[in-house]
């Protein structure tokens, strides 16, 4: 995030000067409406996108936002999907003003369209709006939905031979009344703090709060595990995350990312926990989390030999094999073929071509002191394990 320019936003929307502090360079960010008036002016500023925001539902912080747009960006920059290749997205909640459709449809160039749904019909109608006067209706799709509903399945029903590439959601962070007031109260001796203004349904999640949605989002995603490459939310408590990951298997697709939306120290910490039923593992510059290790990265603290461990993987059966100048092997395998179970299995099908595994790719980078291997693709974490240590005896 570039720091924020007062002097020149004001110069562009006098009315800011309502709530900026020349002398202090100081903007209120506890009044809502000056949160508003900031927002709405960088949406024309930086994206040229005209937009109204109501005071009495929940404003999007503009950076905030931003930065899980290009996390998607880059995620699905790393996908399976040709450079060529179009898709359209889903986000779930998308508010009063479909901030992330908006913000999707101006930055990600291979984004075709995107379904935004909402269980309030007055936040759909206010979403409506703000599309139709940015003249995005051709591609943005706003749609109301059941609460109740599996969050899916309005891409379930949607008939189209567009790829799904992927799904979005902020979800409602308290789970009752009473937890969302003990907090603000807490918060409320932090001058610093900004003030959050939104309905109940925004706000609210009765059956858990953050972690309870994400839970029920990680569940009705099974719906629709053919159907979408990666699904992802936000999620703004630690402990959310920690519960999450320790609910997912070694063999479970995920990935976790964590960003700042500000320059100092006190700024708020968020987290992307993203996922995918399909077995392309995530580049693992978008698991920057310390909530736990990557499961797709193997770390052996010993220098291993280039040319040995090139010679010895050649000897393999592979599929695609090559390597660059920063003496790294990228390599694509039919199964487990260094395993003497593959071996056997091999001659006893031999005559039946059938599959005897699922393909596995890796990627082996050798430094001074240490070797890296990266699992880049596969169903089974037990291969990826049994690959580490059989390399790991050269």
């Amino acid at each position: 995030m570039e720091q924020l320019d007062f002097q020149y936003l004001v110069s562009l929307n006098p009315k800011l000067s309502k709530y900026y502090d020349e002398k202090l360079n100081k903007y209120d960010f506890q009044s809502n409406d000056a949160v508003i008036l900031l927002t709405e002016t960088l949406f024309i500023t930086n994206l040229n996108l005209d937009v109204h925001i109501s005071n009495d539902r929940l404003c999007p912080r503009y950076f905030n936002r931003l930065d899980y747009i290009y996390f998607i960006q880059e995620l699905m920059e790393g996908s399976s999907l040709s450079p060529e290749s179009k898709y359209f997205g889903l986000d779930i909640g998308t508010g009063q003003m479909a901030v992330y459709p908006l913000m999707a449809v101006k930055i990600i160039s291979e984004l075709t369209w995107i379904l935004a749904t909402d269980i309030d019909q007055i936040s759909v109608n206010m979403a409506l709006k703000n599309v139709q006067n940015n003249h995005l209706s051709e591609k943005i799709l706003i749609e109301l939905v059941d609460k109740d509903d599996n969050c899916f399945r309005a891409v379930n029903q949607k008939d189209t031979d567009d790829a799904v590439g992927f799904t979005m959601c902020n979800p409602p962070f308290y789970s009752s009344i009473w937890e969302m007031q003990s907090k603000r109260a807490l918060k409320q001796a932090n001058e610093d703090r900004e003030t959050v203004v939104g309905t109940n349904q925004e706000l609210i999640y009765s059956d858990g709060g953050e972690l309870g949605f994400i839970q029920k989002l990680l569940k009705d995603s099974r719906t629709a595990s053919k159907k979408i490459l990666w699904f992802s939310s936000l999620a703004g408590n630690y402990h959310t995350v920690k519960t999450l990951v320790k609910e997912f298997d070694s063999d479970f697709n995920y990935g976790i990312y964590e960003f700042q939306s500000g320059l100092t120290k006190k700024a708020t910490k968020r987290w992307i926990v993203y996922w995918s039923f399909q077995f392309l593992r995530p580049s693992i510059s978008l698991f920057n989390s310390k909530v736990c290790a990557p499961p797709f990265r193997f770390i052996m603290n010993r220098k291993i030999d280039f040319a040995a461990a090139y010679t010895r993987i050649r000897d393999l059966p592979y599929l695609e094999i090559s390597t660059d100048e920063d003496l790294s092997v990228f390599v694509k395998l039919p199964g487990n073929c260094w395993s003497r179970s593959y071996r056997r299995k091999r001659q006893q099908n031999s005559q039946k071509r059938t599959k005897l595994d699922g393909s596995c790719w890796f990627e082996v980078v050798f430094y001074q002191d240490q070797t890296l291997i990266y699992w880049k693709y596969g169903q089974k974490y037990q291969t990826f394990e049994s690959f580490c240590g059989w390399l790991n005896n050269t």
